[in-house]
């Protein structure tokens, strides 16, 4: 028998830079205090190596992590060139990936990122402007997109969506209570 995992491992696609690190670290502490999830957040997880030696390292250690994962959050909010790998590998692997967005101008300033959207699983926002746009766009408009009201209900949403793509996949799973 098959032993049903009790948390489900999240990595955190998002750019790391000094704007957004904090943002990060906000999002994966929701999801760990939450007590459902096991977060990478590479930030803190790739070694300290000197920044010429960063750019050999962190590829491998992200490839590690999202092979381990069991669901990809991307922060649409702050998404780079690296980010845009990264989903497009754990699409590659047929991971869930769930988009957050929560600020419109940077959701906005993504919308031409076709390969991306196209990967995306689900979008959650906390933004009403947002849910909008995604509903009027060509590409997102057949994806869900669920708002969240407060940020602090994340976690409860992605575990419903986690729990959901997990059931149509015909796999077996434990729901949690939050």
């Amino acid at each position: 028998m098959d032993e049903i995992k009790s948390r489900i491992r999240i990595y955190i696609s998002s750019t790391i830079n000094n704007d957004t690190k904090v943002h990060n670290e906000e999002i994966a502490q929701l999801l760990e205090h939450a007590g459902l999830f096991d977060v990478c957040l590479p930030q803190n997880e790739i070694p300290s190596v000197h920044h010429a030696e960063l750019e050999r390292w962190a590829p491998r250690y992200c490839v590690r992590y999202i092979d381990r994962a069991d669901l990809v959050l991307l922060v649409i909010d702050s998404y780079g060139k690296d980010c845009s790998w990264e989903i497009g590998y754990a699409f590659g692997l047929r991971k869930p990936i769930v988009g957050y967005a929560s600020d419109v101008i940077n959701f906005e300033r993504h919308k031409e990122d076709w390969m991306v959207k196209n990967a995306i699983s689900c979008i959650m926002t906390t933004s009403w402007s947002i849910l909008q746009s995604c509903r009027r766009d060509k590409m997102l408009k057949d994806i869900p997109v669920d708002y969240v009201k407060k940020v602090e209900e994340l976690p409860k949403h992605i575990l419903e969506f986690y729990h959901h793509t997990i059931s149509e996949a015909g796999e077996e799973t434990l729901m949690l209570e939050l």
